[in-house]
């Protein structure tokens, strides 16, 4: 039995999420934790806001990413080996769902953002960060 109101429900929201907003093409400059929130901002946020992580595996990157450290990954209860899955192990960008979704690893599931992989670039800063700056950074806040 078909609903006439699925289709237009579906159509909203897949607008609620715009698809040229992903894989943005900015490379951010710099690096350490404002880099990274700037590459949040840019090829994010516009899909894991305050208001829509409900709707996007309950992750929102708008504010501090040091809320992320040590976060359980909602979407992914354990990684591969059975340990927990964290979005962010500060020192250990290999060991955090967050770089393995921007990198497309394909360790929990497909890239992010959806569509194309970002920049290089802002991947860079976002893995140096978690490597060597995210234990420092976040134990000061």
């Amino acid at each position: 039995m078909r609903t006439p109101w699925m289709a237009p429900l579906a159509l909203l929201a897949l607008a609620g999420c715009d698809d040229t907003l992903y894989g943005s093409t900015e490379v951010v400059e710099g690096e350490g934790y404002d880099a990274v929130v700037s590459v949040f901002d840019g090829s994010c946020v516009s899909c894991h806001s305050d208001a829509g992580a409900s709707s996007f595996g309950n992750l929102s990157l708008e504010g501090d990413p040091c809320d992320m450290v040590d976060a359980p990954a909602s979407a992914y209860a354990t990684d591969s080996n059975g340990d927990p899955a964290y979005l962010i192990v500060a020192g250990d960008s290999g060991a955090s769902v967050l770089w393995h979704k921007v990198e497309d690893s394909g360790a929990f599931g497909g890239v992010m953002p959806p569509g194309a992989k970002m920049d290089q670039a802002n991947i860079d800063i976002i893995a140096n960060w978690i490597d060597q700056d995210a234990a420092g950074d976040c134990a000061a806040r």
